[in-house]
Order: C-alpha cells, then sequence, then structure tokens
C-alpha cells in the first residue's frame, strides 16, 4: 500500500513597490534629453532620436537612432546598510 501525499500550490505573492520620485524624475529627465536635445554625428551624418516613449515611467525608455529601435533600461541600486540617506 503506498501513500500519495496531496501538495497544495500556491501562486506567487505580488509585492507592491513604494513609487521612487527621484528614479521617475530621471526617467522623465532622460527622455526629454533625448527628444529634445540629442543629436549625433555618425559618418559625418547628423543623427537625432525620433518616437521617444516612456514604456515604464520607473524604469524603461524605448527610442529609435535612424532605422534601429533601442531600450533604455533605468536600474537603481540599493542603498549601502552604512548610508547615510534613505
Amino acid at each position: 500500500m503506498t501513500r500519495k501525499t496531496e501538495h497544495k500550490k500556491y501562486g506567487k505573492a505580488k509585492r507592491t513597490r513604494k513609487p521612487d520620485d527621484v528614479k521617475e524624475a530621471i526617467v522623465f529627465a532622460l527622455a526629454d534629453f533625448l527628444e529634445n536635445e540629442c543629436e549625433m554625428m555618425i559618418k559625418d551624418d547628423l543623427i537625432y532620436c525620433d518616437a521617444v516613449e516612456i514604456t515604464n515611467k520607473s524604469r524603461m525608455i524605448h527610442f529609435k537612432v535612424g532605422d534601429r529601435e533601442y531600450d533604455l533600461q533605468l536600474i537603481g541600486k540599493r542603498a549601502t546598510k552604512d548610508a547615510d540617506y534613505k
């Protein structure tokens, strides 16, 4: 006679993140720079960033340069335990 133990499967807990105002401000500033100020000289051609879009307000920007598309992701490092700021 064998016994089979039934295991319940639980879903992953959804963790809510605290909003990071500084990180969001950096994302908006970078998107504004890419949209309005970004110009590059590549092989004697002046190229601008096009179609700048904030895809996630706290971390990701999507944009085009010429025919290629790029994603820019901002990652904030954790503060050290002995840091003076919080």
